[in-house]
């Protein structure tokens, strides 16, 4: 026990060794028992559990895979001991096995041991073993004889630990009632040691206390409760908390708790027993004092060799490495005059320090075995010559080098005979030229012809090849004149690509440069080039781009667009050029892919203790590649301000260059993709460079690929992770490229001077420039690359230069003074610069680049989507800042006067006015004081980069759950734990920062005892906040940002390397350090395992499951014909195919030789290598973009790849464990990323290949999971659109989820209702409110759900509404029979459509319908399947047929038409639309040739046959969902009343005493007669023309004198075939004057008088044709306006003239006046219930017009009731 401030009770300390195997065991149990957790803790291998409890044993095979049911196969000879739950059990099996027994029994029981064995009984108490109950239990062991040992009456004493308080196991996420006894608060935040069990004063249990073992459940407790306002709350405990203080391992307790059936009575049958600390210690106690041998066992080593897990490299191989750096560790520095580049080495007239070559060639012949120079040279070669000073060897190599006529013609001699090889090679003759035959008369060409050539002659004919040979030959005249131009040590002339040296794959590019992705229209920029600023300046510009003039980088051609450059300063007396792409708009039109440059810690991997390193620059390293044709003539340049057009002093070269414009030939920094198309060919070459691997006389010869590993047992922490080894066990040579900057390692001087000569030398064979004056020797103190130094002569460490380093110092402390001089007003500018150099040093220090934010968060602090901390808002608080600037913006201009308009004032993109000064944000105060601390000290800070002096890694795993806290520290030896329980005020912390807390102490403590001085600790946790903060180096909160300064203060301080790696929750308690934090020591590490097991850090997916998961990738690789999806008819056009379709699994020897494998990539690294695999994914990315990558790599050591990764992702999911190939014992997630070829993404990433894999083929974590496909209830997915975890059914699932359609695999879509949702683009129309009326009543109340949501989304369950619902991809097939092609706008407009037939269909039932349906659904059957046997009772989902069979190409139709202009609306209302369903369905009737005869027959009614997809259940449910949507939106006529009506009589009365002519009149009395037949008899406007002539003759005498007209209408109603009569009486004059009679008279006056009509329609028009509505509507409608000029106060003001209309207004006036008046609805129905009575099927059809009449004559009184009151 150790004091410590921060735990309340003191911390236990342990120490356990990593144990054998102590042999077999078995346990014997009538129930549940803990003994198999027990047993392994003890380090016992548990060969069989001999129980009938077949739950129980379902549980135990999720952590005892290898055991059986006794007795089946089991090796008896091999059990060493037999734990049992029981006496009975002991004695029983004592007669068949002879070895210990171990059980329970309890106190009052007697155990009588049979003759020849010995029992031994003592009482342990669960608390002074560490345990959390209060009770004492009984252990017993049963020996034989000759194993017991007498000890004594009194016997040993039991070992006393502290007791663990009943808190430790509460879950304080579980709901319980506030407390709030203020005594009872105060009693639990004391700080006490459990001594027994604690009743507070209101009789509930104080958690800080044991835990009684009786009727524990009973008990109200006093919990720790979030939930709670006073954060303490009283409950009965959980089962899973009663099981924590009874000791069961936390990752059953979990089992036990997910299975809801059976869970519970396991629990209570393991607390019937004993404790696990009881079984656990206590039997070791009994074991170890009273059985002679004790532990049956030599416990004095660790693992055999042979147990260790996972990949790597065997013992054999890291000795021998080893071995070999000792080798290379003895070499002795130089005098090193040459290590770094001198001051001016990179100027571009610097001289070339031949010196280096001289040493170096001296070394090398030394190296070789010669020996010393004196006795094979010839002379005195040592000897000065007097002539130039120098010795006499080296004075010969000079004068060879300087007379370089013979070796420089050979050179050109031979590039030009290859040159020429080439040419015939491709031409298909042997020689250039032809002869004369006169035998044949004909040319023939000389050689005759070679295999082939007759063909290729003849091919060259065509005009694509001529062009061909035509470039071929003037790229390599073009070639030669630079070779001839060019000296020993420099091009003079420039260089060019020797396109014939490449690979034939590249020598199209090399000769015609890489071909652009041009992306937009080029531009046309032709504004001229301005001068420098000064006389001076412009005098080096002009030398500077004259030299690029004359080495005819820039060359006459065609122009058509423009780009500028301008100089910046160099130095003091320099400048440097910068050419500008951007400016002219070239660049915006122009995609350049993504890549990655390597950093400085990749060098580490080929770098030993004293391994040396060498430099090379690449001269001109953009102008040696060719920009393409197509881009030549819009990087036009003007060269008039540089052009000597003075003849006398005009240079040669110059001489017929008179054009003010010429151009770009060759790739130009500040050309957007000239970085990324110089890089490939580069990368390239040193594929090349590499050569043979297997050839010894290779400087790059390599053997094997040896991974030494984290995680595995020999894991040597002085090694790199991953290790290119020669023959000789030294480490391969190796280069690395950062653009024009490479740097060349080897294990020895002359090693790494011939790995940089041979690349130098196959530079020069390529055409590249090798600027041979920055070349440097070979030293293990080499100068800076990528941002830093690596140094190996003491270990291996990354520092920066002192120049830097001071400089680094001075800036930190120049932001300190700003910020105390005024932190509000900093110059921006300075900080800018600030940034730009800790940056570049972040580079080495890691440590820098965490507090560098607050400088970023301060210098962007001021723009408008930023907090007040600095951090960019989020996209909805920038979207409702962004609508409160542009109203303020609208606002201002409107104050101004100005226009007013919003859509100008959109916050897009904010133009914004950099300011010159920023204010500071918070944070920034914080970081420069850690960087002050962390940038302390006179000499640079050291990086260690290996722990050269440590024989192994140091590995620390901790966890902080609930009250308590505990970690674990391992090396090769021993586990030593910590666990004890928080002090109350630290344990109201966060769970993050008790968690991180808990482990930074750890690590400080490990740091004073000196345990960390140079080695290497893997810090384990399963809190992702801490490990993302830990790289991030700052976090939200405060506090937990200052844990994390105190990491990094231990790095500086120890020179400790120091990895925070998170695993999962589920590993973390398998490990059992979660259970440390309880005091469990029976689970994972702390029982004795191997602790190397837990950490799989060394080990691939594939090798975890027996390579079950490349089998599953290559499954899902394939498309639906068999085929790889990128097979390379899809990627590579013409005959040429350079790679291989499948998918090759990568090995790690693989890894290194990418160049020469052919195919797509499958990469499944161990997650510890995953840094190099990285490094060397980007070179073989760059070089091969036509290539596809998938990576599967488990979740672990993320910090090494993930963001790197993700960036060139396409697509990436997780696979979660569970799936049938990553089962559950595999914890974390896998992580798949797919990498698609360049031409199968395009260049805008939305290429048709890469939608075709985002939408069909879509892998996922939750599809994989184990689920019954026959069963919906048990779908599971992640939402295709969020990624929220779907399950047991719930959400949207296409019914082709789990079933194959046509040739297409499985549809696997699954949606959270929510975000099925229309799309924007495709507007239709949705009515505000839910209006199912027919003849326009007022509108009725909104629905629930949130008008913007209504109709616009789906919810979850909408799929199993009685409709077949396929996902919009799913229907495209069915209608296309393909897939839809994703850059074709009709295609996406048919999705859109689907999209809302789909949600059409859905609305057609109300929300509470579908989620109640739902609910219950799920519910019943979840009930009854826990309970019944029932198979599957639920029907399967799925469409298999690859065709329409809902009618979704009809339902698109109908919402196309539904957006045409309606007469009265912005479309056409429903009833309009709902008519194309009508014509569809005619025509499928027409079209369909099956039986149509009757089926049923009931009522009058017959039921027939019908296939139309009109008639399907979707098509019905999405048409009413439409209606619903769109809503039955009249045009509402207003109401005529009846003073409105006398209005329009005395306006008509007094026209028709005017009308002077009989057709005058005629059509004003049939307008009159229309308003008061329809105003009196409540008749539709439709209705009124029906009214006969003859009928109304026939009973006008009669009604003279009745006081009634007799109004006869006679007509066909709808659906039927004969006419009928229909009479209405009307009164003579109403109840307000309206004098019906006269006006009728009039209009049969006219009628019979002047048309002699006797019959037919008594309303006609001019050609005698029953009058049409609209042909006296528009009469009517005059005679309404002149009524309101006369009568302006019977009218509203506000009416609308033209919502007067003789349909409707007659009838709603008539009926709404009728109600006024008080008549009763019941004479109201009478007058209009005639038309549900003529119009029911069971009418009586055809009476005569008396018959009719004499019908309603009878009800005639009781009818004029209401015309008499109008």
């Amino acid at each position: 026990m150790k004091e410590a401030s921060y735990a309340a009770n003191g911390v236990i300390q342990g120490t356990i060794p990593h144990r054998r195997p102590r042999g077999s065991c078995l346990v014997r149990c009538t129930g549940p028992s803990l003994w198999p957790f027990a047993a392994r803790a003890l380090g016992f291998t548990v060969m069989a559990v001999d129980t009938d409890e077949t739950d129980y044993l379902r549980h135990l095979r999720r952590f005892f895979l290898s055991f059986q049911r006794w007795p089946d196969s089991v090796d008896r000879s091999s059990i060493r001991v037999v734990f049992c739950d029981s006496a009975e059990a002991a004695m029983a099996s004592a007669g068949e096995l002879e070895v210990p027994h171990v059980f329970e029994t309890d106190t009052d029981v007697d155990v009588v041991a049979p003759v020849g064995w010995i029992t031994v009984e003592r009482s342990f108490s669960h608390a002074q073993l560490g345990g959390a109950t209060a009770g004492c239990f009984n252990l017993g062991v049963l020996l034989p004889s000759f194993l017991a040992v007498d000890v004594g009456a009194a016997g040993p004493e039991v070992p006393v630990l502290s007791a663990t308080p009943v808190v430790n196991m509460l879950e304080s996420t579980v709901s319980a009632a506030t407390c709030t006894d203020a005594a009872d608060l105060a009693a639990v935040q004391r700080v006490t040691a459990p001594s027994g069990v604690l009743v507070l004063s209101s009789g509930c249990l104080n958690p800080l206390g044991l835990l009684p073992v009786r009727n524990p459940h009973r008990l109200k407790v006093v919990v720790p409760c979030v939930f709670s306002r006073t954060n303490w709350g009283v409950r009965s405990l959980e089962e899973f908390e009663i099981g924590g203080a009874y000791d069961i391992p936390i990752l059953l307790s979990d089992g036990l708790r997910d299975d809801v059936n059976g869970g519970k009575p396991i629990f209570a049958a393991l607390r019937s027993h004993h404790p696990g600390k009881v079984l656990h210690l206590g039997s070791d106690f009994l074991l170890s004092h009273y059985c002679r041998g004790g532990w049956f066992g030599d416990d004095s080593g660790v693992m055999d060799d042979h147990e260790e897990e996972g990949q790597g490299a065997s013992d054999t191989q890291i000795a021998r490495i080893l071995a070999s750096a000792r080798i290379s560790g003895g070499q002795k520095v130089g005098d090193g005059y040459s290590w770094v580049k001198v001051e001016g080495q990179k100027e571009d007239d610097a001289a070339v320090p031949t010196r280096n070559w001289d040493e170096m060639w001296m070394d090398g012949r030394e190296d070789a075995g010669v020996g010393p120079v004196e006795p094979w040279w010839a002379g005195r070669p040592l000897e000065t010559e007097p002539t130039t000073g120098m010795e006499r060897w080296r004075w010969a190599l000079e004068k060879i080098r300087s007379h370089d006529d013979w070796l420089i013609r050979r050179w050109r001699r031979n590039a030009t005979r290859e040159v020429g090889r080439y040419v015939a090679r491709h031409r298909g003759v042997k020689k250039l030229g032809v002869h004369w035959v006169k035998s044949r008369q004909r040319y023939e060409w000389t050689g005759g012809w070679n295999d082939g050539g007759r063909g290729r002659w003849r091919a060259e004919h065509s005009s694509r090849s001529r062009k061909k040979v035509r470039a071929i030959t003037e790229s390599a005249r073009e070639a030669l004149s630079r070779i001839l131009g060019a000296s020993w040590w420099d091009w003079d002339a420039g260089s060019s690509l020797f396109f014939w040296a490449w690979p034939e794959s590249h020598a199209v590019w090399a000769r015609e440069g890489q071909p652009h992705f041009i992306i937009g229209d080029l531009p046309r920029f032709k504004e001229p080039q301005k001068h420098a600023s000064t006389e001076e300046n412009q005098l080096k510009v002009n030398k500077k781009v004259n030299k690029v003039r004359y080495r005819l980088y820039i060359a006459a051609g065609m122009v058509y667009s423009l780009t500028h450059m301008f100089d910046v300063p160099k130095g003091l007396e320099d400048i440097r050029m910068v050419y500008d792409g951007t400016k002219s708009g070239l660049n915006d039109v122009i995609f350049a892919p993504h890549f990655s440059l390597p950093i400085l810690y990749n060098c580490l991997r080929s770098l030993l203790p004293m391994y040396h390193a060498a430099d090379l620059d690449v001269g001109e390293m953009f102008l040696n590649w060719w920009l393409h044709e197509e881009l030549r003539g819009y990087a036009g340049v003007d060269v008039s301000h540089v052009q000597n057009r003075d003849p006398s002093t005009q240079p040669d070269w110059e001489r017929g260059r008179n054009k003010r414009w010429e151009r770009w030939v060759r790739n130009f920094m500040g050309l957007k993709d000239s970085p990324y198309r110089s890089l490939q060919m580069m990368i390239k070459a040193k594929f090349i460079a590499y050569g043979d691997r297997k050839d010894r006389r290779n400087p790059f010869h390599w053997e094997w690929v040896v991974l030494n590993l984290p995680g595995s047992k020999n894991y040597h922490p002085a090694l790199p992770w991953v290790m290119k080894v020669r023959w000789d066990y030294h480490l391969a040579s190796e280069v690395y490229i950062y653009v024009d900057d490479c740097k060349f390692t080897g294990w020895s001087k002359v090693e790494c001077w011939k790995a940089a000569q041979r690349f130098s030398r196959v530079l020069t064979s390529l055409g590249i420039q090798d600027a041979y004056r920055k070349r440097t020797v070979p030293s293990p103190a080499p100068g800076p690359w990528a941002g830093g130094v690596l140094h190996t002569t003491d270990g291996v460490v990354a520092t920066v230069t002192r120049q830097k380093w001071e400089k680094t110092q001075g800036i930190v402390r120049d932001i300190a003074r700003m910020m105390e001089e005024d932190c509000q007003a900093m110059s921006r500018k300075e900080l800018e610069k600030d940034r730009g150099f800790l940056i570049y040093v972040g580079r080495t220090y890691r440590w820098i680049n965490p507090y560098l934010k607050g400088l970023h968060n301060t210098i962007d602090g001021f723009r408008w989507d930023r907090d007040e901390e600095g951090y960019r808002l989020g996209d909805k608080q920038r979207r409702i800042l962004a609508q409160e600037m542009a109203m303020k913006k609208a606002e201002e201009a409107f104050n101004k006067g100005e226009e007013l308009d919003l859509d100008g004032f959109a916050v897009g993109g904010v133009e914004e006015d950099i300011p010159d000064t920023v204010a500071a944000v918070p944070r920034l105060r914080d970081d420069i004081d850690a960087l002050l601390k962390l940038t302390a000290g006179e000499e640079p800070a050291v990086q260690t980069c290996r722990a050269v002096g440590a024989l192994t890694a140091v590995y620390l795993v901790g966890d902080a759950s609930g009250r308590g806290f505990g970690s674990a520290l391992w090396d090769e030896e021993v586990v030593v734990y910590n666990a004890g329980n928080w002090r109350t005020d630290l344990s109201e912390e966060s769970s993050n920062w008790r968690e991180a807390n808990n482990l930074t102490t750890r690590i400080e403590e490990l740091a004073d005892e000196g345990r960390l001085d140079g080695q290497e600790l893997f810090v384990f946790t399963d809190n992702g906040v801490f490990e993302g903060t830990f790289f991030k180096g700052y976090s939200s909160s405060k506090k937990l940002t200052e844990i994390i300064l105190r990491l990094r203060v231990v790095e500086r301080r120890t020179g400790c390397i120091l990895h925070v790696i998170h695993i999962a929750g589920t590993r973390m308690k398998k490990i059992g350090a979660d259970q440390l934090s309880r005091s469990d020591l029976m689970e994972g590490l702390m029982a004795g395992e191997n602790p190397w097991s837990f950490i799989p850090l060394n080990e691939d997916a594939d090798s975890r499951t027996g390579g079950r998961v490349s089998q599953w990738m290559r499954m899902c690789w394939e498309d639906s014909d068999g085929r790889p999806l990128f097979h390379a008819s899809q990627l590579q056009g013409g005959d040429e195919i350079w790679e291989s379709s499948q998918l090759i699994k990568l090995e790690p020897t693989d890894w290194f030789r990418l160049h020469e494998i052919p195919g797509h990539r499958l990469w499944i690294p161990p997650p510890a290598a995953m840094e190099t695999v990285m490094e060397l994914f980007a070179d073989d990315h760059l070089v091969n973009p036509h290539l596809a990558h998938v990576f599967i790599v488990p979740r672990l050591m993320t910090h090494l790849w993930r963001k790197h990764l993700f960036k060139d992702s396409d697509l990436s999911f997780y696979v979660h464990r569970g799936a049938p190939f990553w089962p559950l014992n595999m914890h974390e997630p896998l992580t798949v990323v797919i990498i698609l070829p360049l031409e199968a993404r395009g260049p805008s990433g939305d290429g048709p290949i890469r939608e075709h894999l985002l939408d069909d083929w879509k892998p996922s974590s939750s599809d994989l999971e184990k689920m019954d496909e026959e069963n919906f209830l048990t779908w599971r997915r992640p939402c295709l659109v969020c990624k929220t975890n779907l399950i047991n059914g719930r959400g949207l699932f296409c019914a082709n989820f789990c079933t194959n359609k046509g040739t297409f695999r499985q549809c696997r879509v699954g949606y959270c209702g929510e975000c099925y949702r229309a799309y924007g683009e495709y507007p239709f129309p949705v009515q505000m409110t839910l209006d199912d009326e027919e003849e326009g009543e007022e509108k009725g109340f909104e629905v629930d759900d949130e008008r913007k949501e209504r109709f616009m989304l789906a919810r979850a369950g909408d799929h199993l509404m009685g409709a077949c619902f396929e996902c919009d991809v799913c229907t495209f097939r069915n209608l296309n029979k393909r897939d839809p092609v994703w850059n074709s706008e009709k295609d996406r407009r048919t999705l859109a459509y689907i999209r809302r037939a789909s949600l059409d269909m859905f609305w057609s039932t109300e929300t509470s319908t579908v989620l109640s349906n739902f609910n219950r659904l799920s519910r019943d059957w979840r009930e009854a399947s826990a309970k019944l046997s029932l198979g599957n009772p639920l029907p399967r989902l799925g469409n298999p047929y690859l065709e329409d069979r809902s009618g979704v190409g009809v339902a698109l139709v109908m919402l196309e038409a539904s957006l045409r202009k309606g007469r009265h609306a912005d479309y056409v209302q429903f009833d309009t639309t709902r008519k194309t369903r009508t014509c569809f369905t005619h025509a499928g009737h027409s079209a369909l040739p099956e039986d149509e005869g009757a089926l049923y027959v009931s009522d009058g009614r017959t039921l027939r046959v019908s296939t139309v997809l009109t008639r399907s259940r979707w098509f019905e449910k999405s048409v009413l969902g439409q209606r619903k949507r769109v809503g039955v939106i009249r045009k509402q006529d207003e109401a005529l009343s009846s003073a409105q009506v006398l209005a329009i009589l005395k306006v008509a009365e007094s026209k028709w005493q005017a009308e002077t002519t009989t057709s005058g009149r005629k059509e004003l009395a049939t307008v009159v007669g229309f308003v008061v037949i329809g105003f009196g008899a409540s008749l539709r406007g439709e209705e009124i023309p029906l009214v006969s002539i003859k009928g109304m003759a026939w009973s006008w005498k009669e009604t003279l004198t009745s006081g009634y007209v007799m109004v006869a209408l006679r007509g066909k109603f709808k659906t039927e075939d004969n006419e009928r009569w229909h009479m209405v009486p009307i009164a003579d004059k109403t109840k307000s004057g309206i004098d019906v009679r006269k006006w009728i008279t009039r209009l049969m006056r006219v009628r019979r008088d002047l048309d002699g009509a006797k019959e037919g329609p008594l309303f006609v028009n001019k050609r005698g044709e029953r009058v049409r509505l609209f042909e006296v509507n528009g009469h009517f409608q005059e005679l309404v306006e002149e009524a309101r000029e006369a009568c302006p106060g019977v009218f509203p003001e506000k009416a609308n003239l033209e919502d007067y209309n003789l349909r409707r207004s007659l009838r709603r006036g008539s009926t709404t006046q009728a109600t006024n008046n008080k008549v009763p609805q019941a004479t109201i129905d009478l007058v209009n219930r005639w038309r549900r009575k003529e119009r029911a099927k069971g009418a009586e059809p055809g009476l005569s017009m008396q018959q009719v009449y004499t019908q309603v004559r009878s009800a005639v009184e009781a009818t004029l009731e209401y015309s008499r009151n109008l």
